[in-house]
């Protein structure tokens, strides 16, 4: 598991004439996290995350669809997902996602191990109120094409996930009877100077830590961490390297990724530790964080950490061109151009900058600035030796002390705010009321986990319905039996969509359990196309080790055993109907049978299964007739 819940949205939280919260809205910008919590809390069990990166502060529904069609793209190498869903489709409008659709039909018929769930996009989830233009625009937008491959679940459902909200999160979003308010004015005895002075820095502590992580996200752009754009960096270092191919007669383009590597080092002293250390209003740190990060980055004399005096040291190598190469990499980062804003943090800069670079443990060519091969090679040599001796240990210096940052500020936010909630009582009853509103989410995640428990307690040839959700307060929506009908049985083209309904006593249930090709009498149900997708692996699988095996009688008859006895053992498990086996399934092999000498004379080995799989009972038909008294 990587990553963690998107940001919550919280908004229009208003307090009574009791400071009781009367209304509020909290939404979560994205469902997946959500949607994987249903799933383990509905029996799920190992999965496969694709990550489409970082979630973004808007959805773009372009990138999310090219981010889901190369993460198809990636799912086909792999052997063990059975089941496909991308619950944040439902954000996207109705053509996009019904075109994604049809891209994983497309695979699970394609690879025969694989099945969709799908979400039926509901246009205005919040009004919770049936739309027949909901469900047309699905059933139009998903097409025609291997529906039998996927099914389709409605309602969205209520959820009692258990969820945070921190003070950050409604901070300034709070009014009481439409008014703004101020937790200290409005909230703090005038006297209390211990919780005003709190209240005062953890302020500066939330906005410290906000200030910090946007200009994080800002710097990383689309990658994902510090690591990963320092790696690509020293990556394209020796890739330069590389493409000399022995010829040392332009070693501009070496001089010029391993500047990169070192002006990406300088950047991150230059707008994460000096940007936090700056005492202007600009500094993106204040208060008690400030102070932590200054206690790290200088000492009690005001010396640079043993990584940093060398981050200075090699902008002094890097100028000398009987290192580097004639001419000296002179503009490396100029240090002493930059515009440091913290006083005694420049002073340490130029104090090390003063000091000669210590070439201890080097093995520095001479003179590396004759305009000459040898000279150039010597040159990146010497580069090459610069970075592997100094960049890692520099930047793991810099990456802990942003570490170390961003952990204090998590520390110290948690520790502070845990004390306000207690000495402001309003506020911990806005935070726990928040907590405790239910979330609306589509369902395919909790279906996912549903498929999964009862393969495990039933197994694959059971239906997956008549069975109850976990954590779900109620579906979205309540339907009618006629509306009920209408979703179950499509009479137009057979495009079944399975209803969540609730029931009193017995809680939330999944009612039915078609695929999408609800006309078609072989594959109408959804154990039966997945009981399919398990044998027809397991067999593939099982039959592996007879690849280029005699295509003989010897081995046509240790296959059809095989199969067989699998198929014998899936039966007294009750996955197939027969009264005897010969009744429940069949397997042939062997010249005549299933093969011609010609699929001999090719290689290839046919062999033939059929299953009489056992079908739900989907409805149950009471027949009642009056009997005439004999007696």
């Amino acid at each position: 598991m990587f990553g963690g819940s998107p940001p919550l949205k919280v908004s229009g939280i208003d307090l009574n004439v009791n400071n009781t919260v009367k209304t509020a809205t909290v939404e979560s910008a994205y469902y997946l996290y959500d949607s994987l919590r249903m799933y383990f809390r509905n029996g799920g069990g190992k999965c496969y995350l694709v990550s489409l990166g970082k979630f973004p502060e808007a959805f773009v529904p372009n990138e999310f669809v090219a981010g889901v069609d190369r993460a198809l793209g990636e799912l086909r190498k792999e052997d063990e997902p059975t089941l496909l869903l991308f619950p944040d489709g439902v954000k996207l409008p109705a053509d996009k996602l019904g075109g994604l659709h049809v891209m994983a039909l497309e695979q699970c018929y394609k690879l025969k191990d694989r099945f969709l769930i799908a979400d039926v996009r509901i246009e205005l989830p919040a009004e919770e109120k049936f739309r027949q233009s909901d469900i047309d625009a699905f059933r139009t937008n998903i097409g025609m094409g291997n529906l039998q491959f996927g099914a389709a679940y409605y309602p969205y459902i209520r959820v009692n996930l258990a969820r945070q909200v921190r003070y950050r999160d409604i901070k300034g979003k709070v009014t009481k009877l439409m008014a703004p308010i101020d937790w200290d004015a409005d909230f703090v005895d005038t006297n209390d100077n211990t919780t005003r002075d709190n209240l005062a820095e953890f302020e500066k502590v939330v906005s410290s830590s906000q200030r910090f992580n946007t200009a994080l996200a800002d710097f990383l752009g689309t990658t994902l961490s510090l690591d990963d754009m320092y790696q690509e960096k020293k990556a394209a270092f020796y890739g330069a390297i590389a493409t000399l191919a022995g010829s040392y007669a332009d070693i501009a383009p070496v001089k010029t990724s391993y500047t990169a590597v070192w002006d990406f080092l300088y950047q991150l002293l230059d707008k994460f530790v000096d940007e936090s250390l700056r005492t202007d209003a600009s500094g993106l740190l204040t208060g008690t964080l400030r102070t932590n990060l200054e206690t790290r980055v200088l000492s009690a004399t005001a010396t640079l950490p043993v990584y940093l005096q060398q981050l200075m040291g090699v902008e002094v190598l890097s100028k000398d061109k009987k290192i580097v190469g004639d001419p000296g990499i002179a503009s490396l980062n100029n240090l002493n151009a930059r515009v440091w804003h913290f006083v005694d943090l420049k002073n340490a800069i130029n104090t090390a900058l003063a000091l000669d670079a210590d070439p201890a443990g080097f093995t520095f060519t001479p003179d590396a600035s004759g305009n000459t091969d040898p000279a150039r090679e010597n040159a990146v040599q010497n580069m090459r030796e610069i970075i592997e001796k100094r960049a890692d240990f520099i930047f793991n210096g810099l990456y802990m002390l942003l570490t170390n940052m961003v952990r204090d500020a998590q520390n110290t936010e948690d520790a502070m705010e845990t004390d306000l909630l207690r000495r402001i009582p309003v506020l911990g009853n806005v935070i726990s009321y928040l907590e405790e509103q239910s979330a609306l989410l589509p369902p395919s995640g909790a279906i996912a986990g549903l498929y999964a428990r009862v393969d495990a307690a039933r197994g694959v040839w059971k239906a997956p319905a008549n069975e109850s959700l976990a954590n779900v307060i109620a579906p979205s929506v309540k339907l009618e039996e006629t509306k009920h009908g209408e979703l179950n049985v499509d009479v137009n083209f057979g495009k079944s969509i399975n209803v969540i309904k609730a029931f009193t006593g017995k809680g939330t249930l999944v009612w039915g359990g078609r695929t999408l090709a609800g006309n078609n009498n072989e594959w109408r149900f959804v154990n039966v196309r997945r009981f399919f997708n398990m044998v027809t692996e397991s067999c593939k699988k099982a039959t592996e080790q007879f690849v280029f095996e005699p295509n003989d009688a010897g081995t046509w008859v240790n296959v059809q055993a095989m199969i067989e006895n699998f198929l014998t053992t899936l039966w007294r498990q009750g996955a197939l109907q027969g009264a005897i086996t010969e009744h429940a399934f069949y397997v042939a092999v062997g010249l005549g049978k299933t093969m011609t000498p010609l699929d001999i004379l090719e290689g290839r080995m046919v062999v033939e299964v059929g299953l009489a799989v056992v079908r739900p009972a989907e409805f149950i038909i009471l027949r009642f007739s009056h009997k005439m008294p004999e007696s």
